[in-house]
């Protein structure tokens, strides 16, 4: 029988984060309720849900989840000339944020295909579901760890990009 585990205020908005499972059958999903509607619910992610082993874990997780919004500055600064402005500072600010942006991207791709390791080591290969998960986490995962590889490469050009402009 589901119980709900958790049911505490949303930090950052109105609502509430659930975790709820079936204790008995040792899994765990979480879910954001807003007005009385679902909103989120990792119970829905493919054809079983996320099923956390731990409620703490799932807690963790939609906490996450409903983090606060960021004030990050736009990824591309205007081109429009101000008496007093330095088009050459500008430029390499600019290049520096795209490529803190790009590293970010392939780290954000590297940390998830760890993650996704970690639940592949889990799928139980002589389910048809387990082996299907592995099939599609392998894929993801090769296709991931690919563009990671690109995306840190574009981030070393533009540093060097930057590099050379400073240098004229």
């Amino acid at each position: 029988m589901t119980t709900t585990i958790y049911a505490i205020d949303r930090p950052f908005a109105d609502g509430t984060v659930e975790v709820y499972g079936e204790p008995d059958m040792g899994w765990y999903e979480w879910r954001i309720i807003e007005r009385g509607d679902i909103i989120h619910d990792s119970g829905k992610h493919g054809t079983s849900g996320m099923q956390y082993g731990s409620p703490a874990i799932a807690l963790r997780d939609a906490l996450n989840h409903v983090e606060p919004p960021t004030q990050e500055p736009a990824l591309v600064t205007p081109i429009s000339w101000v008496p007093g402005r330095d088009a050459l500072s500008e430029n390499l600010t600019q290049v520096n944020r795209l490529a803190d942006v790009v590293r970010g991207m392939a780290t954000a791709l590297i940390d998830e295909t760890a993650n996704a390791k970690t639940l592949r080591s889990v799928m139980n290969p002589d389910h048809p579901n387990g082996r299907l998960g592995m099939v599609y986490t392998d894929t993801r995962v090769q296709h991931a760890e690919r563009v990671a590889q690109v995306l840190n490469k574009a981030a070393d050009d533009l540093r060097d990009l930057a590099h050379m402009e400073n240098e004229q």
